[in-house]
Formats: structure tokens, sequence, C-alpha cells
């Protein structure tokens, strides 16, 4: 967790163009003295919510990559109200970098599934806050439905409270390409979900549309089209890197390219169509790879934080924060200009996190870079 840094996002300061007019910059939390345990890159995160009459907020950073690369399989609670240090909840099954997770069951338990640690991982396990211990720390629970592939570096993002997404991503192969597989899953509000999970096997994922490219350790999120007669949303899969071949020689690539999924609900939520393709979408406006991806609860905004640029003849740290909105059939970035990362960094956590004292949402970038 090394830095952590604040900003706040309002929806009266979203004017009629949907334009974020006002990004505040918090006071940072600076965690920097705190042990070496806590500088972690390559990690997950979600916000969770305490069973009721409690019902507070537990943003959670679990697993990544410790000082000196080693492995952690940690679970950390973030006090960004009080100001105090990140203290340790529990401990995964399995050492995981490079996972990915998202809340589920009413924002109750995170789902955090495969990542590498030697080797990419199929596995997938819960972090539950439904049934708590007295001491209302989160309890670790049994492992999650199997993965459809070993995969690190991908996406996983939730179209609504019933359907997940997953694509993309990388083997940890050497000299594979980046995975254009896209894959789906339901039942996601249920806590039989949960309950059932452990015999499941990957044949409860629907196969779903090939993105154009492969791509791993990309920006993602998804996104609600504005203005649309239909409940629109947009997957989205941003920049990335892939394994190029030259005359047989592998190397990595960093992509600018961007890929949009179209995504059709009816009133009560249910996904009634996923298009048959995914479709160009508008590009970034520099290469970016393992940047942070955040999206606001109402889906009308996914922020880019931070990553690697790779512009020849160099590769550097992003400080940058970019935002994508949609309406009805066209979606663009917008560079959040008035503020950026006090620190750059990639392979960092973000995470919108509900109001604490005030009516206003906070998005939080966590995790130092690869540089700091």
């Amino acid at each position: 967790m090394g830095d952590t840094e604040t900003f706040i996002v309002a929806n009266a300061d979203i004017d009629q163009h949907n334009h974020l007019t006002r990004c505040q910059m918090l006071p940072r939390t600076d965690y920097r003295h705190t042990q070496s345990m806590h500088a972690i890159s390559w990690a997950t995160g979600g916000v969770l919510v305490r069973k009721p009459p409690d019902g507070s907020y537990l943003p959670l950073i679990c697993g990544g990559l410790a000082k000196g690369q080693v492995g952690n399989d940690k679970c950390y609670q973030l006090d960004l109200e009080g100001g105090g240090l990140p203290a340790e909840v529990g401990v995964m099954r399995e050492m995981r970098n490079g996972a990915a997770s998202i809340a589920i069951v009413n924002g109750t338990t995170l789902w955090v599934t495969g990542g590498h640690f030697s080797t990419a991982k199929d596995t997938t396990e819960w972090i539950s806050t439904p049934l708590m211990v007295s001491d209302g720390q989160p309890t670790m629970l049994q492992q999650g439905p199997q993965l459809p592939k070993k995969m690190t570096f991908h996406c996983l993002e939730r179209i609504n409270t019933k359907t997940a997404i997953l694509f993309g991503g990388d083997q940890w192969v050497e000299n594979v390409p980046g995975l254009q597989d896209t894959w789906t899953i339901n039942g996601l509000d249920s806590p039989d979900f949960i309950r059932s999970a452990g015999g499941e096997t990957a044949s409860s994922w629907t196969l779903g549309p090939p993105m154009k490219h492969g791509r791993t350790a990309h920006g993602c999120g998804v996104v609600l089209a504005q203005g649309s007669n239909t409940r629109r949303k947009f997957v989205v899969a941003a920049g990335g890197e892939d394994v190029l071949y030259s005359e047989s020689t592998p190397s990595f690539a960093t992509k600018k390219d961007v890929e949009l999924l179209r995504v059709e609900e009816d009133e009560d939520g249910n996904v009634i169509d996923i298009s048959d393709a995914w479709e160009e979408g508008p590009p970034l406006a520099t290469t970016l790879a393992y940047m942070a991806s955040a999206t606001t609860e109402d889906q009308s905004i996914l922020f880019l934080v931070g990553g690697l640029v790779s512009e020849t003849p160099l590769s550097y740290y992003s400080n940058y924060i970019w935002s994508l909105r949609c309406i009805t059939d066209v979606c663009w970035w917008r560079l959040e200009a008035t503020e950026r990362l006090l620190i750059a960094r990639d392979k960092a956590v973000a995470m919108i996190l509900p109001p604490f004292t005030t009516p206003l949402s906070q998005v939080t970038t966590i995790t130092p870079s690869e540089g700091n």
C-alpha cells in the first residue's frame, strides 16, 4: 500500500454535458513509514459492506507482491476515514498477484480470481462479510468456481448485480500471446451462488465473442450509455500488452487501441442481448498498460489511473487520470487535466469508495508503482 492518494468525485460536479468539472485532491495519507510488507504492487481489492446493524464499509487490498518481489497472501483493511495504518485482516488460500476481483452478493463478498505465483492460476476464492467473527473482520471462505483457463492480468467486471464478464489476460507461459477470450457467468446476487460454487467447475461459464486482439494488463470497466432508450452498456477493454512476433522473435508491445462490447438489459436488470462481436472504440492518447481501473457505482464513468507508457524510445510511469463516458452509441476519453497523481505509478489498485462523512464518492488509488 506504500502511498495512498484520494480524489473527490461528486455527482453534483458533473454538468449537463456529463463532464467532470471538479476533481479535488484530499489530504494524502502516507504509509511509507510502515513495515515493508505494506509496500505492495500487482494487488487486487474492493469495497465490502459489513452485515447489519453495522452496515459500514470495508476497503480491502489482497495479494500482490510485497517489497523484494515476495509473494503476498494477506488481505489488508484500509482506514481512509480515520487515517490509521492498514490492518492485516486475513490470509487467502493462495498467494496471488495479477488477480482480478469484484464485490458480489450485495457487496458482502469479494470474489478474487486467477493471478499467478510462479504459474498462472485458474482457482478463485471468496472473502466475505456475512459470516463475521466477533471482532468484525472478514471471513475467508471456500474456494470459488474454477476459471475457464489459467490466467493473470485479466479483467473481471460486473455487468450488473447478476452477471459478470471475464476477458483477456495472460496465461503466464513464455511467448504466448494475450488471451482474446470472453466469458460470462450469472447468479452473482444470490447467496446460493457462494454456497454452491465450491462444487462448480469451468462449465459455469458461458463463452462469448472473442476480442479482436489479445491483450493483458489492460484497463477495463462497464459503462452505461447515457441518453439511450434502452439499458445499453459498453464493456471496455483499453490498451494493455500483447506478444508480437518479428521473424519468430517475440517482443512485448504496449497497446493504445480500445475495444467495446455492447450489452442490452431489460428494466429488471437482466442481460437480454450481448453483441456477437467486439468493435473498435476510441483509442487512448498514448500506449498504456498496467493501469488501475475504477467505475462509478452508477456505471456512468470509467477512470483509468496511472499505468506504464511505452513510446519509442522511452518507457515511463504515468500520473495521469483518464475518464471514459458514453452517450447512446458514442464514447470518448477525457483527460482529468486539473488533477494528477502525486506519484506516477503502475500496477496499482483503484476503487470507488462510498461516502464517509460527506455526500461524496471518493476515487482512491492505492499501492506504489514498480518505480517507487
